[in-house]
């Protein structure tokens, strides 16, 4: 494994992350949150910013991709391939599932926004948590 962002180390830069992450499959996220919980997300597609493009959604056939939670011990699966993971210029950053409520996004300047956020519209698979 190599290290390719820390957001403590990038601003909590978006543009950062797509400029040391794009075009490399197989990348794991892993994040801590305000409530020290331990999440993140993993998906062999790649991370790229879609110059031009508003949005951009990728499809992962083979179903690779799922979304974790290390404090609560749970791993989500993709269910939904055609919503993997999700691109929208203006909101970028890592974002696992549709558009409008990812399931997992991180946001640009998370450190400050209260943008981000975890298990939303359950494109990976776990009844316990509600929708958007």
């Amino acid at each position: 494994m190599k290290l390719l962002y820390r957001a403590s180390e990038n601003n909590f830069s978006m543009e950062k992350f797509y400029q040391k992450c794009s075009n490399i499959p197989n990348t794991l996220i892993v994040m801590k949150t305000e409530f020290d919980k331990i999440i993140g997300g993993y998906t062999p597609l790649i991370w790229r910013k879609y110059e031009g493009a508003i949005k951009n959604r990728l499809e992962d056939p083979t179903l690779e991709s799922f979304i974790f939670s290390v404090s609560e011990k749970e791993k989500l699966q993709l269910t939904e391939k055609e919503n993997a993971t999700y691109y929208l210029s203006y909101a970028p950053g890592p974002r696992f599932g549709k558009d409008g409520c990812a399931d997992l996004w991180i946001c640009d300047q998370s450190n400050t926004k209260a943008d981000s956020y975890v298990f939303g519209n359950m494109s990976y698979n776990n009844p316990k948590y509600s929708s958007c």
